[in-house]
């Protein structure tokens, strides 16, 4: 949830927290599914926590406030985050994988306060973009300088001569993912000049206007859509077929992209396109189908709070209301 505050990516998110959860995880004695599931399910949270990509270009596709799309993201995330610590809780009670130890208050504000340079990270990073200081792409910049500052000159973690290292390391987990993303949009791209989406969204919304059923619709198709198609290219697809049918939703349309990017954020834990999945694999050398079946009870607590965002606005419509 921390660290979904920074990236605005699933992807990102759930490589640079599970570089250094799985190991450990596995290391403590939980099995690699187990650990891909915790890391790749939390890892969809990059998305809804703002800042976020998806929401970005459904602004830009929409001309909806990305300011009031990142405001509606923050509860819907916090909310996911809770479900999937309640469900790892119970699986670790469950399956015996627990450590007794005893809590200190005295511990905690001393690890918050070692770690307040990186937990400020996600505060300028939306404070900066809620407040109009800097664009969206700009805090990306700006946080990755900021970061690159502390490590070098506060915290005194990083030399000069470990940023080519660095930055290869970086370049291959990120060339893993970007070719995922190209296969993906080539596959789009063959369905969209075929006209595969237009024609089975418009046969799906033709038939019926009531609004809680269309709705219904939307997530059943998105869900499907993602389970194959690219983030990028599914938004490009699908939300200019998807706002024709707009008018009849009875919904804010900052509420319709929260509905979308979390609808999309699922098809990140699906195979054969699970990209939160695949990156949570490459880290540990687990099969993907364990992970899979390990991840399905995450997945459907996320499903739950899909219909939650979906069919009571205040979770999404909230804190947007604040900004007017």
């Amino acid at each position: 949830m921390f660290f979904g505050g920074i990236s605005g990516s699933a992807a990102a998110d759930t490589a640079a927290v599970g570089s250094i959860m799985i190991p450990a995880m596995i290391k403590r004695g939980y099995r690699p599914a187990f650990a891909n599931a915790v890391i790749a399910s939390s890892g969809s949270l990059g998305v809804i926590i703002p800042p976020s990509i998806p929401m970005i270009i459904f602004g830009f596709l929409t001309g909806a406030s990305i300011s009031k799309l990142f405001a509606a993201g923050i509860l819907p995330g916090i909310l996911i985050g809770l479900s999937l610590m309640a469900v790892s809780l119970a699986i670790c009670w469950k399956s015996g994988l627990h450590e007794r130890t005893s809590f200190s208050i005295r511990r905690l504000v001393k690890t918050f306060w070692d770690a307040k340079w990186a937990l400020a990270t996600p505060v300028i990073v939306l404070s900066g973009i809620l407040a109009g200081v800097f664009t969206a792409t700009e805090a990306a910049s700006i946080a990755t300088l900021y970061a690159l500052f502390v490590g070098l000159f506060i915290h005194k973690e990083l030399d000069i001569a470990d940023l080519p290292e660095l930055f290869l390391k970086g370049s291959v987990t990120a060339s893993v993912v970007l070719f995922i993303i190209s296969a993906a949009s080539v596959f789009s791209w063959v369905m969209a000049i075929e006209q595969i989406p237009s024609m089975i969204a418009q046969s799906l919304f033709s038939l019926t206007k009531d609004p809680v059923l269309l709705l219904l619709i939307i997530n059943i198709v998105l869900l499907i859509v993602g389970t194959f198609v690219e983030t990028t290219a599914a938004l490009i697809l699908f939300v200019p077929i998807i706002m024709k049918v707009f008018p009849q939703l009875g919904i804010d349309i900052t509420q319709l992209g929260m509905i979308i990017v979390l609808n999309l954020a699922i098809g990140m834990l699906t195979p054969p396109l699970g990209i939160c999945l695949i990156v949570a694999c490459g880290i540990s050398g687990e099969r993907i189908e364990a992970t899979s079946r390990a991840v399905l009870p995450f997945l459907l607590v996320i499903i739950a709070n899909l219909l939650l965002v979906t069919y009571w606005s205040p979770i999404s419509m909230w804190l947007p209301s604040l900004l007017k």
